[in-house]
């Protein structure tokens, strides 16, 4: 039998070949390559055997990377507020964590002016890509077309508005053909709320021996308890401890009185004014009977001291905005809770008034201002808007974690929950604030008079509204 010695040369290139075969078992194929391996084995002749593996191959790939975001400067409006230039700071800040390639220029102007520099800057052409828009100014602004329609933003990028409160998202909804808000499109995407309230003062019901007001309190409880409360102490003659301090217009035009038995500001399908219906007239001589009748209530008037705050008052309907300023009252106990039901209704809904954010339908830069708009809107944004300005926004699970938790709240804030589930957007359309400036506001100053019977007021004002709705509806037919 022959045999063939594997010499050091021949052992080489059958390692470089089994180890090239293993290290490429995973690449991708190549030309297979074919080697010759002589093998030293007992044979009786030499056999040559062949190998099949693969070889390596490098491939060059081109390979894209991309563009630096174009950066883009927006311009922001808002009211000038106490803590607002860091409010704003965070508020970037906290864009920037997703958006770093979009700036924000702040500008803040007072409660006073805001509205009109709006309106001179559309007139001149000089808009902000993002601004503040109120509840009621929604139909005015977006019938001229400042605000741009957010509904296509909202579908496109699949918000969840079930997570707000449908009473304050509807506040940035109008619909052109049907002139009112609260329905239609969305034009402004609502991040702070308002509410009505029962503000009471509890060292005077427990001196009386009363209960103290609660979420089951109904309209015959807030008078009978109005009535006890009020006194003359001082035996001079003179009340000096009131009941409540109710300000009848003010009320009204935040029209709990109004829904409470049923009734409404306008008809259902927007065209008729309905504030001369029996429900109607029952709210507003609720509310007008608590100075004309009753006397539980000082006749309203232009006052240096508030007189809840100076102890004088027992109970006070009023916005959320009054909880930062009762805050530092020490001189007595106390407390909130949500307005009262009506006794046969049971309805005890509020007004829920709201803060938007709107984009310019003019704005150069309507992606970057709708992704700032969305993040000021998020769970984020909303927190801190309410830790740094102390505001009830409308995300329950924002003012359980922060709201509720502070401590200017009294233990009755937890009612506020509820209430912001049951309220609902003040009505409004084109004229109506004005309207109500000109014609129903001075009716009820009558009525509170005694120049008018509450039925006289109420169809006196109602014939005002119903003008003020024609119009709004005729601009939507233009």
């Amino acid at each position: 039998m022959e045999k063939r010695k594997l010499n050091r040369r021949d052992f080489l290139r059958l390692s470089a070949g089994a180890a090239t075969g293993a290290a490429l078992a995973a690449c991708a194929p190549a030309a297979p390559q074919i080697i010759e391996v002589e093998k030293e084995v007992p044979v009786k002749e030499v056999v040559v055997e062949t190998v099949v593996v693969e070889k390596e191959v490098a491939v060059e790939k081109e390979v894209k990377v991309p563009a630096p975001a174009e950066r883009v400067k927006l311009l922001f409006w808002t009211y000038s507020v106490p803590g607002g230039e860091d409010l704003n700071e965070q508020r970037v800040e906290s864009l920037h964590e997703e958006h770093p390639e979009i700036e924000v220029e702040s500008q803040m102007t007072g409660w006073s002016e805001y509205h009109l520099k709006l309106e001179t800057g559309m007139a001149a052409g000089v808009m902000p890509d993002v601004f503040k828009l109120d509840w009621n100014i929604v139909p005015r602004f977006a019938y001229r077309g400042i605000p741009l329609l957010l509904s296509p933003f909202m579908d496109r990028d699949n918000i969840d508005l079930s997570r707000y409160s449908k009473g304050a998202i509807d506040s940035g909804r109008w619909d052109p053909k049907g002139v009112v808000t609260g329905t239609g499109p969305l034009w402004g995407w609502a991040y702070m709320t308002d509410i009505s309230l029962i503000y009471y003062n509890k060292d005077m019901f427990r001196a009386e021996g009363l209960s103290y007001p609660s979420p089951d309190w109904t309209w015959d409880d807030f008078l009978e308890a109005a009535i006890r409360l009020t006194k003359d102490t001082t035996g001079d003659g003179k009340i000096d401890q009131w009941g409540t301090w109710v300000l009848p217009g003010m009320q009204i035009d935040r029209p709990w009185c109004i829904w409470g038995p049923g009734g409404r500001l306008i008809s259902e399908d927007h065209k008729k004014a309905t504030f001369n219906s029996p429900e109607a007239i029952e709210g507003v001589r609720w509310m007008v009977e608590m100075v004309t009748k009753h006397k539980v209530s000082p006749v309203p008037g232009p006052t240096e001291v508030d007189p809840f705050q100076s102890g004088r008052v027992a109970i006070h309907p009023a916005g959320i905005w009054m909880i930062k300023a009762y805050h530092d009252v020490k001189e007595f106990e106390w407390d909130i809770t949500m307005i009262p039901k009506h006794p046969k209704t049971g309805i005890q809904a509020g007004p829920i008034d709201s803060a938007t954010w709107a984009i310019s339908s003019v704005s150069k830069h309507q992606d970057a201002a709708w992704e700032f708009v969305k993040d000021l809107c998020s769970a984020k944004g909303m927190e801190i808007l309410s830790r740094v300005r102390f505001k009830v926004v409308p995300m329950a699970e924002v003012n359980e974690k922060c709201f509720f938790t502070f401590p200017e709240v009294p233990p009755g804030g937890k009612s506020l929950a509820k209430a912001l589930e049951v309220a609902r957007p003040n009505p409004c359309w084109v004229g109506r604030q004005e309207v109500w400036g000109r014609s129903v506001g001075p009716e009820i100053e009558k009525a509170l008079r005694g120049e008018k019977t509450v039925e006289e007021a109420c169809e006196a004002a109602n014939v005002e509204l119903q003008k003020s709705l024609d119009e709004a509806w005729k601009l939507s037919e233009i």
